[in-house]
């Protein structure tokens, strides 16, 4: 008896298991897809704010070499500084920014702090063409009590800076030195994703072309003295009721030989800058110390 060769035909498509491990495979690609296009939404957003950031500081040198001050912080969020002000939002239309240039990707103003405080007898936003370079050599030289911080070691220690701006990372939120609500910030922090950026006294210094700057000295002590440095190559004699200007280099003397120092350009500085004094650049000898005038 013989049987005839039938072949028997295996169902067409997947099987269940083949179909499970297709959409295993395409559930691991559209995580990996979607975990790799939110890290590069992520970076772009930090790359954007960076950009913005670095706008905005460019903005704030401009404005000081323009107006020989740094603008008040913005109170009230109308973008116009607010005399009195040091720490609140960029001012972006006192600075001739749009409020993108101005703000982090998404969307909020960056946070702003400039050097200044009433409660000492300093400040950048107040300053003129006449005093600026020597207000912030009063900051270089430590007469002037810094406010506004930097730390890019955890806080061991801070830098004196002239102003901060700030933003808030993708976790939307400030961290560490940042969080804390004092005017010491911090940098480069490996568990923050704070974005800040800064200028210093010397850099602002420099650009404006400082290095020149001098305190009118008046001999108001009824004797002659003597001057010699700075503009003074020999020593000059400073009759009583005259003024002398006073460099960095230049000192002043009681006898004609120039022997005797009785004050420096670092006495005229901190005379001008002390706590009761209107930092105007004029100060005199009294044949005791300088004062202010």
């Amino acid at each position: 008896m013989s049987f005839s060769g039938n072949k028997v035909d295996r169902p067409s498509g997947f099987t269940l298991l083949e179909m499970a491990l297709v959409l295993v495979i395409v559930g691991i690609l559209l995580t990996l897809s979607l975990t790799l296009m939110l890290n590069l939404s992520k970076t772009n957003r930090l790359k954007k704010t960076q950009n913005r950031l670095e706008i905005v500081r460019d903005a704030l040198v401009g404005y000081m070499l323009n107006h020989s001050r740094l603008p008040y912080a913005d109170a009230n969020s109308d973008g116009i500084e607010d005399s009195g002000q040091y720490v609140g939002k960029v001012p972006y239309v006192s600075l001739g920014l749009t409020k993108a240039e101005s703000s982090d990707a998404y969307g909020q103003v960056f946070d702003y702090d400039v050097e200044g405080s009433p409660a000492i007898n300093g400040s950048l936003t107040d300053t003129t063409s006449q005093n600026i370079c020597h207000q912030l050599g009063a900051y270089i030289d430590g007469v002037t009590t810094a406010t506004t911080r930097v730390t890019l070691d955890g806080g061991k220690s801070f830098a004196n800076v002239a102003f901060v701006i700030l933003a808030k990372g993708n976790n939307k939120q400030y961290e560490g030195e940042n969080s804390d609500g004092d005017r010491d910030y911090e940098s480069q922090n490996p568990n923050s994703d704070d974005l800040i950026k800064w200028e210093g006294f010397i850099l602002l210094y420099n650009k404006l072309g400082c290095g020149k700057e001098f305190y009118r000295l008046l001999n108001n002590s009824s004797k002659d003295i003597y001057v010699l440095g700075g503009d003074y190559s020999s020593c000059t004699k400073i009759s009583n009721n005259k003024e002398a200007f006073i460099q960095k280099g230049a000192y002043g003397y009681s006898n004609n030989t120039c022997t005797n120092q009785i004050f420096s350009f670092s006495d005229c500085e901190q005379a001008d800058f002390g706590s009761s004094a209107n930092r105007d650049t004029k100060v005199e000898w009294d044949g005791v110390s300088v004062t202010d005038r």
